[in-house]
């Protein structure tokens, strides 16, 4: 499908003061380009202004031509208005505004100074399609053509004519490339039949080639379908003439056989759109009308901005209505967009873009998903508008470029009136859809962009576009084959062929390079035409030769030199239509309506192709460019089941189908089929067979906001992209972009189980997908779409699905989790309800504190609070922090504070437990009490390192420690000693006093220590911890900082974030008023300031303690003592 990137380019003739080119300016008129017009080949792109016309070439895109009218001219004739293409795009008709038609030939002239000239070949000056040069061609005046009766629509380019609406006497003015009228062939609106009102004359035409039909709006806004039937088409066997007889409202009329004209031809019509027709439903005018020759479906745009669908019957004498295209929920009304201005569909019909008079183009799939959008959000309010591409503000024509890698928007802005070239990625699934590759690939101008391993290691979280590769096409292949026409990865994804309009290049995506044929001349001798596969490690392709005149199956190795060798090479008697495999076995279409299955036949050196079967499709195909893949026709899904040899029934399975996979024994299901339509993902599991019966019997729906791209059954999910649009406010630019999306079915599958009665197929299904990250999202989602559902009417009804659910989950260890982040997403009102049947809140909340479920407890407390009073959700909340506090989970303990300060303050049950139970808090460490005056440090329930981490998690304004301020430590080396081990610590062997500047007296930090250290745990007599010196080394802490040594080079690692714990909790000991901690933490972190500040102040009386204490430690902290003892008698 297609996806925009990037920003527009402009076509512009304006100056470099960026004013319109003076000579065009003359009468003292400015104006933009009127009018544009895409020649049938795509090879120029011709644009009107009021006195000018212009030629582009399409590669490279240079204006190569311009006609400047004189003045005269125009003041007889009019100014231009409008522009159309012959239908071998060799002359350019201009219509004025006065009716005057203005014929110019495009005469090819000799190489001048526009071809470049290089002493070598500079191939890499080229840029895509544009190996050719620039076409030296300029333009030159045919003729002039008055039409007295006027023009009421500029008219249409058809093979040996152009075709024209006049105004005055409203006829069909059939007109030559020579100039001359053909009079058989003109005929009076009056006298066809099928016109509602032959008085109204026609505002639009258009046409499809292909299929010689045409569509038309009346003044009236109706809209027509018609078709011009030579002879030998409307006289039947007989000789009776049709016009005698019957047709219903919705069939074809032919003209009235008493016409005073006699045509070559007839015309035959129907009207298929009328506003005045009550019975229809449409209300305003058509106003704009495109053809999908593939799909034979007809768009129609009207004054209110709304976009019908209407499909033809095969034989295209009926018209019913199909669909309607819808704007995504988010977009704003389009009635702001006013009419219909012009659509375009691409030339593989899959996509139809739309541009409305005052604003905006948009790009929908065939059947009706939006794909692209310019819409400005309301955090785009602050752009400067004159910055913004003016086709946002409105459109008068658009069109797709040739390759549809582009789409062109002419602008009906006043302001400015150019053409915009807006640049697009397509996937290859658009000309090949059928694909089992491990690899998502996208198409751009010169670039592929490829998503590799979906399969293998795949996480659905990981989608970023910045994922994508992006792999340069060789400038040697694209400058002469542009644009890609096809593109497939092998089942790996390791590999992708590609083909332009000649020849096949292949890129190898693990060594990163492309294999190109090294002779010119047999890259040039086919082109791919109907398909293009892999088969393990060849590359196969249908091909037509180069002089047209024979049909090929190539099969190529990729580690051969395709130059010399080609693997095979089957004739085909007919063009192929559609190229696909499955397994050893290759299915081939044929022009002739007839399927070929041949079986791939490995040999010693290469492979054979063997004709096993020939199945006639005629009655199942009435367009064979509309077959997308074996299985799927012209949007409908079709099966073909054998019943005897040689003997087929067809069965249409389903209509308005654009992506379509089958999948064999996933997870225990026989069969999947998997179907994209009318944007939703649908699901069926026909075990008896594909048949439309259980295809469509309760199939499961999932609505998608993306386009897919790849089905992944093994993962559950699918994948796909979404364009969106995206604002720099500092660039002042609006920008396109893709996003990789992804959709989760597993939950739908298992509902679909469910509903059938069998809960243990349902769990053997999902338990297969457990070991991905998402797998407890999926069990989430299926929670909620049920809730959702159930919820209200059928709440217990006897079919109500929520308790099958629910019963069903408990049999998977995150049941918990699933129901609390379940009512957590639901709507309140809902909870008393649903958890009638989840179970009681207040059970499952002591159901996750016996089993340790702390977070998912907090969620469970959250719904206890909203649906009980407040003194249950409290007395709930300190039990939740007991077990939190036990279990040294700190951050749970320290938000489930911070949520009831929030709501009433402190609470004094919430305050007396965290009082209680702080595992290792300052009171349990030997402080003043008269239990244990007497009792030494026990070094397993003193958990100082513990309190660090509940100081660094609760707030200090909690002051937590305040009621200890009058604490004393009894054994001042134990404690000493017990920090050290239960931080990691060693004791420093050395403190350098030449580097302490006390006119600076920064804080003297000890460096973390080295990965390695392991200090044992185990005291020696005199307190301090015992350890292994044997491999001491001075590790230096910067400039002017403390030494510290590191010991065990194999041992644990000691962060900057211990020495954070031990600050922050030296702080709070200090702001409680326990000066001993602080004395003893400082010392720790060689503090010498804060030391002195607490010896100086309130702490002077631990003077003489801490100073013995550090002499009996290690040298370090005997020189840190020194220190201390020097700068207090100073």
């Amino acid at each position: 499908m297609y996806f925009a990137e990037g920003s527009s380019t402009r076509l512009s003739a304006r100056n470099g003061s960026g004013a319109w080119e003076t000579a065009d300016m003359r009468d003292g008129k400015t104006g933009g380009i009127l009018d544009m017009a895409l020649s049938k080949d795509g090879e120029f792109l011709a644009a009107v202004k009021r006195r000018v016309l212009m030629i582009w070439t399409a590669r490279p895109r240079v204006l190569v031509a311009k006609c400047i009218r004189a003045q005269i001219t125009v003041d007889e004739d009019g100014s231009n208005w409008a522009v159309f293409w012959s239908h071998d795009s060799s002359t350019v008709v201009v219509v004025t505004d006065r009716g005057f038609l203005h014929f110019y030939n495009l005469v090819a002239d000799a190489p001048s100074s526009l071809s470049l000239a290089f002493p070598s070949t500079h191939s890499h000056t080229m840029g895509p399609g544009e190996g050719n040069g620039v076409a030296s061609i300029s333009l030159s005046f045919k003729m002039a053509l008055e039409i007295d009766a006027g023009i009421m629509w500029y008219g249409i380019g058809i093979e040996n004519e152009a075709l024209f609406c006049t105004r005055d006497s409203p006829s069909l003015l059939s007109l030559s490339w020579a100039g001359l009228v053909n009079d058989s062939d003109t005929i009076p609106l009056a006298d066809l039949a099928f016109l509602v009102d032959p008085d109204s004359s026609l505002e639009q035409m258009c046409t499809n080639d292909s299929m010689d039909l045409f569509v038309f709006i009346d003044q009236a806004g109706r809209g027509y379908l018609a078709q011009r039937l030579y002879e030998e088409m409307f006289e039947d066997d007989s000789g009776d003439d049709t016009s005698e007889k019957e047709f219903s409202d919705n069939e074809y009329q032919f003209p009235n056989a008493q016409s005073r004209y006699l045509p070559s031809y007839a015309w035959a019509g129907l009207c298929f759109f009328d506003p005045e027709d009550t019975t229809s439903g449409h209300k305003a005018k058509a106003t704009s009308l495109a053809i999908n020759s593939r799909f034979l479906l007809v768009a129609v745009g009207d004054a209110s901005g709304s976009i019908f669908i209407y499909k033809l019957s095969s034989d295209r004498y009926e018209v019913t209505f199909s669909h309607e295209l819808k704007h995504t929920p988010d977009t704003s009304s389009h009635s702001k967009r006013g009419p219909v201005s012009s659509m375009s569909w691409t030339s593989c019909g899959n996509a139809l873009a739309v541009g409305w008079k005052n604003g905006g183009v948009s790009v929908w799939s065939a059947f009706g998903h939006q794909l692209f959008e310019t819409r400005l959000d309301d955090q785009m309010e602050d752009l400067d508008k004159s910055r913004i591409d003016s086709y946002f503000f409105g459109v008068k024509r658009l069109f797709w470029g040739h390759g549809n890698v582009e789409l062109f928007v002419l602008s009906s802005s006043a302001a400015e009136q150019d053409i915009y070239a807006i640049k697009f990625w397509h996937s290859p699934l658009t000309a090949c859809p059928v694909t089992d590759s491990n690899s998502v690939c996208l198409v751009g101008n010169d670039h592929l962009l490829i998503r590799r391993g979906i399969n293998d290691g795949f996480d659905a979280i990981s989608l970023d576009m910045s994922e994508w590769e992006s792999i340069q096409i060789p400038v040697a292949y694209i400058a002469k084959n542009w644009p890609i026409q096809y593109a497939a990865t092998n089942k790996s994804g390791g590999s992708i062929a590609i083909a332009g309009k000649q020849g096949l290049a292949y890129h190898n995506c693990v060594t990163n390079r492309w294999k190109l044929f090294g002779i010119q001349g047999r890259e040039q001798s086919f082109s791919v035409r109907g398909g293009l596969l892999w088969f393990e490690d060849m590359i196969v392709a249908a091909a037509l030769n180069a002089t047209e005149t024979e049909n090929q199956i190539l099969i190529f190795s990729k580690d051969e030199n395709m130059d010399f060798k080609c693997s095979h090479i089957e004739i085909a008697p007919l063009p192929i239509v559609l190229l696909c495999s499955t397994g050893s076995v290759l299915m081939c279409l044929m022009n002739d309506g007839v399927l070929r299955r041949f079986s791939i036949v490995p040999t010693e050196a290469t492979i054979m192709l063997k004709l096993e079967q020939q199945i006639v499709l005629d009655f199942v195909i009435d367009i064979l460019p509309a077959v997308q893949s074996i299985t799927w026709n012209q949007g409908v899904l079709s099966v073909l089941n054998e019943t005897s040899t040689d003997m087929w029934t067809h069965t249409e399975v389903a209509d308005k189908v654009e992506y379509a996979r089958i999948a064999k024994n996933i997870s225990g299901i026989e069969s999947i089929l998997c179907l994209f339509r009318c944007s939703e993902l649908q699901l069926s599991f026909p075990a008896d067979g594909f048949t439309s019966e259980s295809v469509l019997r309760s199939p499961v729906a999932l609505k998608a906001d993306f386009y897919p791209l790849a089905i992944l059954f093994s993962r559950g999910i699918l994948i796909g992209l979404e364009c969106v649009i995206s604002s720099s406010i500092a660039m002042q630019c609006v920008l396109f972009k893709m996003e990789s999306k992804s959709l989760l079915f597993l939950g739908a599958i298992a509902r679909f189980f469910l509903n059938a009665g069998s809960p243990e197929s349902a769990f053997q299904f999902m338990r297969n997908y457990r070991r991905f990250k998402y797998f407890s999202h999926a069990l989430e989602m299926l929670l909620h779409t049920v809730a959702e559902d159930d919820m209200g009417s059928k709440l217990g009804e006897s079919d109500a699905t929520l308790p099958t659910v629910i019963q069903f989950l408990k049999r998977f260890p995150t049941f918990l989790d699933i129901v609390a982040l379940c009512a957590r997403k639901s709507d309140v009102s809902i909870w008393e309800s649903f958890f009638q049947v989840a179970g009681n809140p207040q059970d499952l909340f002591k159901e996750c504190l016996g089993l340790g479920y702390l977070r998912t407890a907090t969620s469970y407390l959250i719904i206890i609070q909203t649906l009980e009073p407040a003194a249950v959700s409290i007395q709930f909340a300190v039990d939740l922090l007991k077990k939190a506090l036990e279990m040294e989970d700190f951050k749970t303990a320290k938000e489930l504070i911070r949520f009831y300060k929030s709501i009433n303050g402190y609470s004094g049950d919430i305050m007396n437990t965290l009082k209680h139970s702080i595992p290792g808090s300052l009171s349990r460490l030997n402080l003043e009490n008269e239990n244990n005056i007497h009792q030494p440090v026990d070094p397993d329930a003193s958990n100082i390192k513990g309190q660090s981490h509940i100081e660094n998690s609760f707030d200090s304004s909690l002051n937590i420690l305040s009621r200890n301020r009058a604490a004393q430590i009894r054994n001042l080396s134990d404690a000493f000693s017990v920090t050290h081990q239960q931080f990691g610590l060693p004791f420093p062997e050395e403190f350098d006093e030449k580097e302490y500047t006390p006119e600076i007296p920064s804080v003297k930090k000890r460096m973390s220590l080295p990965s390695g250290f392991n200090p044992s745990h185990e005291l020696s007599g005199n307190g301090t911890l015992r350890l292994d010196i044997s491999a001491a080394r001075r590790v230096h802490a910067g400039p002017k900082s403390a030494h510290v040594t590191s010991f065990n080079e194999h041992a644990i690692n000691v962060t900057p974030k211990v020495f954070d714990e031990i600050r922050t909790l030296a702080h709070c000991v200090m702001e409680a008023g326990c000066h001993q901690w602080s004395l003893l933490l400082y010392s720790i972190l060689f503090d010498v300031r804060c030391i002195v500040n607490i010896l100086q102040g309130a702490g002077k009386e631990h003077a003489a303690s801490l100073v013995e204490l550090l002499n009996f430690s290690s040298e370090g902290y005997k020189a840190l003592g020194r220190k201390i003892q020097e700068i207090i008698k100073q």
